[in-house]
């Protein structure tokens, strides 16, 4: 699966048929999200689900770093463009992390306002959700 809008990385070891692993993916993941380079992201974000290796880990180790810098509007858009652009459907594990992220920023009326959501879209919650 060759694309040309993989990073430089990836780009290489294809060329010498490497196949990379879906750890060594999330760790480049990881660096380029901590870095901001989004784009970078989204290109391995998209091998990944094509090659069918794109997971819950992978998406809340994304959603711990926008977390982490308390910029859950970037959170959301993020989760909007993996459901819109991927058509990967959020498992409760990842609501439950954003929700998680809300209320340790002290956003309780926004994490209520998703949780509300989720059943709204028929998302069950579990018993970690409560």
């Amino acid at each position: 699966q060759r694309t040309s809008h993989l990073p430089t990385i990836l780009k290489m070891m294809q060329e010498d048929d490497i196949v990379p692993t879906k750890t060594a993916l999330e760790m480049i993941i990881e660096i380029y999200t901590r870095h901001n380079l989004m784009e970078e992201v989204y290109s391995i974000l998209q091998y990944m689900n094509k090659s069918k290796i794109l997971d819950d880990k992978t998406i809340i180790v994304i959603l711990r770093i926008y977390a982490d810098r308390g910029d859950l509007e970037h959170a959301n858009l993020f989760i909007e463009k993996i459901q819109n652009e991927l058509q990967f459907r959020p498992s409760i594990a990842i609501w439950n992390n954003l929700l998680q992220s809300y209320f340790q920023l002290g956003e309780h009326e926004a994490a209520l306002q998703i949780f509300k959501g989720l059943k709204g879209n028929l998302i069950r919650p579990n018993k970690t959700t409560y």
